[in-house]
């Protein structure tokens, strides 16, 4: 079981990567609202959309209820333990891919 760190910066921003094999496009975006914060959005290569507005949140893998889609975990880890913000992106809030 293999564990990666998925680039970020604090920004909104859409970039591909490749995650146990697989191709995806990521696309983050930060909704500034009263329960605003950062959300992911998963796709297939050509932007055809597999999960749409998952919130970054702590604790459990934010995908596990999308097993039968993106095998796989994504973990979202902020050095002080506080909910991420948008100049932490990237810095002190970290996304973090297990392999399955």
């Amino acid at each position: 079981m293999a564990t990666y760190e998925i680039p970020l910066s604090p920004s909104n921003q859409r970039f591909k990567v490749t995650l146990n094999g697989i191709a995806y496009q990521l696309s983050l975006v930060w909704r500034n609202s009263s329960i605003g914060g950062w959300y992911l959005d998963i796709a297939q290569p050509d932007g055809t959309p597999l999960v749409t507005g998952i919130p970054l949140t702590l604790g459990t893998s934010i995908i596990e209820q999308y097993q039968h889609k993106i095998p796989g975990q994504l973990f979202v880890i902020t050095r002080d333990g506080q909910n991420p913000t948008f100049d932490g992106l990237g810095t002190t809030t970290k996304l973090y891919w297990v392999d399955p």
